[in-house]
């Protein structure tokens, strides 16, 4: 029995993006504090995930990485202010924020989120490092890794904590010079196989009435909740 389809997950990625970016502007522009409003954007956040079928799991684990950053602002926010209400506004439009980037990023590929931001503007230079960025930050982290492995391999006894904060200075040391010669590597591979800064261009699809009817939809809930 052949599966079906999430509703969302056929959408094109630059519709997609660009839809989710315009639900982010108007949540992150609401000038003050709107309880109605701000409970109505966390509703069509909610009806957003189910929609694209999102992972809750993975949406709730990016969310949480970023919480005590947003918490941390927030609480400085409010201390500038003098009370609590601009913190409490500010964490409440980043948590909602940052909840609809989760969805976005958990339902599309990093490859054809890139693309589509090419679609809407992206300069090429931009694309190429974060493309890099994207492929190689999973490598290092992988390479610190066995660095960390090795060095308990080698290591008979516990490190107190000076020993161990200088331990990983050098590590860091090794492994940014270790970055740095990766780096150097997979630009001269580059150069040989005629790289000229831009990635070649992925197959461009038009905008159905799936797409715009979508893009209508978000935009319309978003804007309605905003003046409530």
């Amino acid at each position: 029995m052949r599966a079906v389809a999430p509703a969302g997950a056929a959408m094109e990625p630059a519709a997609k993006l660009a839809g989710f970016v315009a639900c982010a502007i108007v949540v992150a522009t609401t000038p003050e504090w709107k309880p109605a409003s701000l409970a109505a954007y966390a509703a069509l956040a909610v009806a957003l995930l189910v929609w694209f079928a999102a992972p809750v799991r993975l949406v709730l684990k990016r969310v949480l990485a970023a919480a005590p950053v947003v918490l941390l602002t927030a609480t400085m926010l409010a201390y500038q202010a003098g009370g609590m209400r601009a913190g409490l506004l500010m964490a409440a439009k980043a948590g909602i924020v940052i909840f609809l980037f989760a969805i976005l990023t958990a339902t599309t590929p990093v490859s054809e989120l890139l693309a589509a931001m090419r679609r809407l503007g992206m300069p090429a230079a931009a694309g190429s490092v974060l493309a890099l960025m994207e492929r190689y930050v999973r490598l290092l982290g992988e390479e610190l890794g066995r660095m960390h492995r090795a060095r308990a391999s080698r290591t008979t006894r516990q490190l107190g904590a000076a020993h161990r904060l200088r331990s990983e200075g050098h590590l860091a040391g090794a492994l940014l010079l270790r970055s740095w010669n990766r780096s150097d590597r997979v630009y001269q591979a580059m150069l040989a196989r005629g790289f000229t800064g831009d990635w070649p261009a992925a197959k461009r699809t038009a905008w159905g009435m799936r797409e715009l009817t979508v893009l209508a939809a978000m935009l319309a809930g978003y804007a309605a909740a905003r003046w409530i």
